[in-house]
């Protein structure tokens, strides 16, 4: 009967009682496989026949929820939550195809863009720095990633987490100012966060033998002498900074 009414509504081009008839179809039939064909041409009536966009993802979301692996599916919903900003269902299914890729450019390409759609959208930065460390762990030298945690890490205060992957840019960046200031901020995260003056003195040091022309490294270097009272060492460093001026 649910296939006679089938063919009699799509000759006579009654979309929205065809789209009836293949819901009831969809919800009798036992095979997965069948539900999703059915599920696929309704969508395709909802979207082609009616321009209904709403009511064409609602049968697709009824399609991935039956095989989440349907790229049909996926494609049309990722298009639309896109185009909706609907970003907690979009984290979701950048999360479905993730989990179902094997590339490795493709998954680090999709946790990337789960990490800005989590950072800038969700604004949630726990789950922006997973995405984040999901790409470090599939490439660990994927400088992008590694400046999005370090940003975000900055950003919330945690300050081992911090110079961990500061040591880690430091390793990958060939700039020698660029890595001198690297260092400056392991120093300064060390000494104002952690009051560890032994250790900032270790990272000031390697910031001015990287670059002599890193001045703010010298100056913490000078606060801490002063602060000791090591005026030969206060001195050295006063040397240092007029020789470039």
């Amino acid at each position: 009967t649910q296939a006679t009414l089938e063919n009699i509504y799509a000759s006579r081009s009654q979309w929205r009682e065809l789209l009836t008839v293949y819901e009831k179809r969809a919800s009798l039939v036992r095979e997965d496989v069948k539900r999703v064909e059915i599920l696929r041409r309704a969508a395709k009536v909802a979207t082609a026949k009616l321009r209904d966009i709403n009511e064409a993802v609602r049968y697709y979301e009824k399609l991935h929820a039956v095989d989440p692996t349907d790229s049909d599916a996926l494609d049309a919903l990722e298009s639309h939550y896109e185009r909706s900003r609907d970003n907690e269902k979009l984290y979701n299914l950048l999360s479905t195809r993730v989990a179902l890729s094997v590339d490795e450019q493709q998954i680090i390409a999709l946790n990337m863009r789960i990490g800005t759609l989590c950072e800038e959208g969700l604004r949630d930065h726990d789950r922006a720095i997973s995405a984040y460390r999901h790409v470090i762990e599939v490439q660990p030298t994927h400088r992008e990633a590694l400046d999005a945690m370090a940003r975000l890490f900055e950003a919330n205060e945690r300050w081992a987490e911090l110079i961990d992957v500061t040591r880690r840019q430091i390793r990958l960046v060939t700039d020698r100012a660029q890595k001198a200031l690297l260092y400056f901020k392991c120093g300064s995260v060390t000494e104002a966060k952690f009051g560890k003056e032994d250790d900032a003195i270790r990272y000031y040091e390697a910031a001015v033998r990287t670059s002599a022309a890193c001045l703010p490294a010298l100056h913490s270097l000078r606060d801490i002498y002063i602060r000791r009272e090591d005026w030969v060492r206060v001195t050295q460093t006063l040397e240092l900074e007029s020789k470039l001026w």
